[in-house]
């Protein structure tokens, strides 16, 4: 771990201030089993590449696109191959939609322009394809192409679709992509990637510098989906009538599927049952899919065409969510995720259980300090208010809380609550303090080396750090919420919470208008912690860790206040701190020996 200069990241109601910066991650890049080139773009019909076999060896080879597709094409390693996107199986839509299905066989879907069909509907994921079109005044059709899909999955949307385009130029990006109605930038760089802060697995990766990208949903889907347009040599073989003012700009797709049920349904979806009956005459040179009513949507992300499946699965609520674990051995299997009414909720894999926030395991604290260890087992401390204690000192990391409390006059202690996290000593920020709670305001405040953070109140919406390499803030609610990670370091989530009046009745905190004790609720994650770890919940990591409280008790608590005590929130004074002892540690480089 490497720690830089001083950095603080403070959120309030509370504060929480971070320091510390992991190495660089290198850049990802593409899977080493394809390459996708562009060789009439730099007016080259050949290109030299280097494939790695299954041994390790590396040999040059020569590519060549076919003549359908001259100016892209995509590489199959090591054997060189060369094929079209649209040869992409099974799985695939191009062109005036010709689809290769999960059968292998290939069909053709006209559609009708300026309408949405569901291209694929399942128990947990729904593709419609918005289509664009051309009419030719000589056919009772139109002539048709994808020009966007629109993925639903769990309760979220992502979109991806292709920009109305004059004249073509393939240097420039035509690519629209959108994830729960934010739009997504990924620099136009091969292999430049973006990934979801909020769906795990989600990630989108440019297979070319412009209007190329593999879109990924772990153990859901792997879509490479290119904009192409149509060409004047196209329009005028098949008289599609390009105009100037449009070149039909659209989607060629490449699908791969990892979980469909024998459920499924919609235009390609129903080509990857085992008992789909392919009734086409697959011998004709151009094999047509009728039934189209039965798979028209209302609009892009609709869920009300006639063969629909999202959500139907017996015993699905809209409030339960549909998503797939794995288990140790790779086995994928689906489970019906229901929070608890207490909160949203976390699911565990691959058994399927939820639990609320404070229900984190291992690491996390929550109300009148209830911890989960590392080794699992639930513990109070009490601490005192207006104290600060060490809860993780490490050689390198060093994490600190502020506990705020109310008095009991008919109790030995304090009702106490953590109110801010201080990391690292040479940081400091002051706390919002909030009197009676409202979930729509923000109840938080954010600063980064003195300066404020304004993350924007949006579902996902995301700051990175410029100077701290991996320092990043993510919203995982619109407001009050959110998920801070040092990548290589820690990944802490954190919601501002009241006390209600009701638990406030229940239990006698004696909450009042004038204060709603507005603190935080936290989950910790933590990478690299060494066998010397200590602090109130740190020593739990410890594989040497004894636990020597009546974990079978209603409310263990641990004691020894006094040796977590530290002097403010982020004094590294306490009895038991580690902080900067492990051997050849600089303050000034991080580097660790």
């Amino acid at each position: 771990m490497a720690c830089r200069s001083a950095a603080a990241v403070a959120v309030a109601a509370l504060l929480f201030v971070v320091v510390c910066a992991a190495a660089q991650a290198p850049s990802p890049r593409l899977p080493p089993n394809y390459h996708m080139i562009n060789p009439g773009k730099f007016g080259k019909r050949d290109q030299q590449l280097t494939c790695t076999d299954s041994e390790g060896h590396q040999a040059p080879c020569m590519a060549k696109c076919d003549k359908r597709c001259p100016n892209q094409c995509i590489v199959m390693c090591p054997s060189c191959k060369t094929f079209c996107m649209c040869d992409f199986y099974p799985g695939a839509s191009c062109g005036d939609p010709r689809f290769t299905g999960g059968d292998g066989n290939n069909f053709y879907f006209h559609g009708k322009k300026d309408q949405d069909f569901c291209i694929v509907s399942d128990a947990n994921l729904h593709i419609n394809a918005h289509f664009i079109g051309k009419r030719n005044p000589l056919m009772t059709r139109d002539f048709t192409w994808i020009q966007a899909l629109g993925i639903r999955f769990a309760d979220h949307r992502l979109y991806m679709g292709a920009l109305k385009t004059t004249k073509w130029n393939n240097d420039v990006d035509r690519l629209e992509l959108s994830f729960d109605g934010t739009p997504i930038n990924v620099p136009a760089e091969i292999g430049a990637h973006w990934e979801s802060a909020i769906v795990p697995g989600l990630t989108i990766t440019r297979t070319a510098m412009t209007n190329g990208v593999r879109v990924q949903l772990a153990g859901v889907f792997d879509i490479m989906a290119n904009v192409v347009p149509i060409t004047e040599q196209d329009s005028r073989i098949h008289n599609y009538g390009v105009t100037e003012e449009d070149s039909l700009a659209h989607l060629d797709i490449g699908f791969k599927f990892y979980d469909l049920t024998d459920n499924v349904h919609g235009v390609l979806g129903q080509t990857y049952r085992s008992d789909y009956i392919n009734k086409l005459s697959v011998s004709a040179n151009m094999p047509v899919m009728g039934g189209t009513p039965s798979y028209v949507a209302s609009d892009i992300f609709s869920t009300d065409c006639a063969v629909a499946r999202f959500g139907q699965r017996s015993g699905i609520s809209m409030r339960d969510q549909q998503l797939t674990c794995t288990d140790s051995e790779g086995h994928q299997a689906p489970c019906m995720a229901k929070c608890d009414k207490r909160c949203q909720c976390i699911v565990m894999c691959p058994s399927c259980k939820t639990f609320c926030m404070c229900d984190f395991y291992p690491g996390a604290s929550c109300g009148d300090p209830r911890f989960t260890g590392g080794d699992g087992n639930n513990f109070y401390f009490h601490g005192k208010k207006d104290q600060n204690f060490c809860i993780v000192s490490d050689a390198d990391l060093h994490i600190n809380a502020h506990f705020i409390g109310k008095r009991n006059p008919t109790m030995s202690r304090d009702f106490t609550w953590i109110q801010a996290l201080g990391i690292d000593p040479l940081c400091r920020s002051s706390p919002l303090h909030g009197s009676q709670e409202n979930n729509q305001m923000e109840q938080r405040q954010l600063a980064f080396d003195g300066a404020p953070i304004d993350v924007p109140a949006e579902l996902g919406a995301h700051w990175e750090s410029t100077t701290v390499s991996g320092l990043a803030i993510t919203r995982t609610t619109t407001t009050n919420a959110v998920r801070v990670q040092l990548a290589g370091v820690f990944d802490i989530m954190a919601n501002v919470v009241p006390i209600t009046e009701e638990d406030s009745r229940i239990h006698n905190y004696g909450v009042t208008e004038e204060d709603s004790l507005a603190h935080l609720d936290l989950g910790f994650k933590f990478y690299n912690l060494s066998e010397d770890v200590h602090g109130v919940l740190g020593q739990t990591y410890r594989s040497d860790y004894v636990n020597k409280l009546n974990v079978s008790a209603n409310m263990p608590v641990m004691g020894g206040a006094p040796s977590y005590v530290a002097s403010d929130i982020f004094s590294i004074d306490c009895a038991i701190a580690r902080f900067g002892g492990r051997a050849g540690i600089s303050m000034v480089t991080g580097r660790v020996n």
